[in-house]
């Protein structure tokens, strides 16, 4: 299993051994939390560390000793993702955007599909295993707050400066509404097929998944047909309906760039999350936002510049692409040395559906990588490739994370379980409670386990209102809002 569980069990152990300490606790129990906690520090957003350090102060009538003295102090959290970016259009973007307090991640993730959206159906990816089109899925999930529709609306901004409509002409980018039916988007991606003959393309950016993908059933059939475009390589598409007429799209190429919280993401149907929507998606994982600013500045002159290059280097796309022989050789040994050593490792169902794209997911973002880099069109090279494979591997984390909060998971059935029963309870539950309520279904251990999954991806919290003597107290997050 990847490192993160590891982290994930520690960050649940240390909070359990603090929910039943005193300050007359044993030495030996102190020594073990505070080391604890040293090793989970990066795993806690600032104002949440705050309240850990706090607690293992009060809990060991501490002053503040020595291995202490820093618990109690802010320091940023380690950004893992940017120093992926090293150069080329992208990292110029991040630039443009970097005061802005969406993370860099949910900004290049964003931008990334915005640009894919544009493509227009070109290249064709000569995969020999199967050929692929560029067209690219992005979900960006994190806590309210995270200013992920602000990553959304400056990349659509942009994208669509970049592709003006001239006259008559139809822009090279279609944005399609954020909402809709299924039978309404076949609808505008016909009429956009009328008017550039050659496709049926179009780009969908929604600040919120669950408002497109739901448990309605027009909802759930929107995430099917989704699906559908998404893996459609057919010059033609269709799909009949009961009681209407069979819809029928040319060379359709649909991307998408959406977002939402873990809590509104529980309200896709399960079908969805299992069936293979979900692991099309490239998921863009935050914790919080990148930092605090009122009244963040965007170049407007570095903006222009960005989206004439980014037109330039989009307009007249080669037909076909193949890969390099380099780019070819560091698929080969990326996918034995590491994939294919993931998938032998993994039990859990969904992630094994998302490791078994992660070849997919590499070659589509280093195609649209090179293209808007301004590299070479011949072929796909291999340091384009390498920086996807290196994105890839950075989102097992943030995935396994939203996998096995959805509930689809293995480990998923308990956090269900356990989310459920808290929910009941009006969102708010001691850990002791919440044990004494589903002993009879599953272990105690494995309900601290849900527990702590739970904590990790930010759908709960622990609860500082009420009296400390209850033991740990749990919450769900946004949970009024939920309601």
């Amino acid at each position: 299993m990847p490192i993160a569980s590891d982290l994930r069990a520690a960050c649940a152990g240390l909070e359990l051994l603090l929910a039943d300490a005193t300050p007359e606790s044993p030495a030996a129990l102190r020594d073990k939390v505070i080391e604890l906690a040293k090793i989970v520090r990066p795993a806690y957003r600032n104002g949440e560390w705050e309240l850990i350090a706090a607690s293992i102060r009060t809990k060991f009538g501490l002053d503040v000793p020595d291995e202490l003295r820093d618990m109690g102090e802010v320091n940023a959290i380690v950004d893992t993702f940017t120093p992926l970016i090293e150069d080329g259009w992208f990292k110029d973007y991040l630039g443009y955007t970097q005061e802005s307090e969406a993370p860099a991640q949910f900004h290049f993730g964003a931008m990334m599909t915005c640009a894919s959206g544009a493509f227009g159906r070109k290249p064709l990816i000569g995969w020999d295993a199967a050929p692929l089109y560029p067209n690219i899925y992005t979900l960006l999930v994190g806590p309210t707050g995270t200013r992920k529709s602000t990553a959304l609306a400056k990349a659509r901004e942009l994208a669509v400066q970049a592709f003006p409509k001239v006259g008559n002409k139809p822009s090279q980018l279609n944005v399609l509404p954020n909402e809709g039916s299924p039978q309404g988007y076949a609808g505008a991606l016909r009429r956009r097929n009328f008017e550039v003959t050659t496709t049926s393309d179009g780009l969908i950016v929604a600040s919120e998944l669950t408002v497109l993908v739901g448990r309605e059933q027009y909802k759930a059939a929107l995430g099917e047909w989704l699906t559908d475009w998404y893996d459609n390589m057919s010059p033609v598409w269709s799909r009949a309906l009961k009681g209407e007429d069979t819809y029928e799209l040319l060379a359709p190429y649909v991307c998408f760039a959406g977002a939402s919280n873990m809590t509104w993401l529980r309200e896709i149907p399960d079908n969805l999350i299992k069936a293979g929507y979900m692991p099309r998606h490239l998921i863009f994982t935050a914790r919080e936002k990148r930092h605090d600013k009122a009244n963040p500045r965007f170049d407007a002159a570095l903006r222009t510049s960005l989206a004439v290059t980014l037109g330039t280097r989009i307009a007249d796309l080669p037909p076909t692409m193949e890969l390099s022989k380099a780019a070819a050789t560091h698929m080969d040994e990326w996918y034995t040395n590491k994939v294919t050593r993931q998938e032998r490792m993994e039990l859990d169902e969904l992630f094994a559906a998302w490791l078994s794209r992660k070849l997919p997911h590499a070659i589509k973002i280093a195609v649209v990588w090179q293209i808007v880099d301004g590299g070479p069109r011949d072929a796909l090279h291999v340091d384009w490739l390498k920086r996807a494979t290196r994105l890839i591997d950075w989102m097992d984390t943030g995935v396994m994370s939203v996998y096995h909060a959805l509930g689809a998971s293995t480990e998923g059935a308990v956090t269900e379980a356990v989310l459920s029963y808290i929910e009941r309870k009006g969102g708010l539950s001691t850990l002791s409670s919440l044990v004494r309520g589903l002993k009879n279904r599953y272990q105690s251990r494995n309900i601290q386990e849900g527990v702590k999954t739970l904590l990790l991806a930010r759908v709960l919290m622990q609860d500082t209102t009420t009296d400390p003597t209850v033991g740990l107290v749990l919450r769900v997050v946004d949970f009024n809002a939920k309601k």
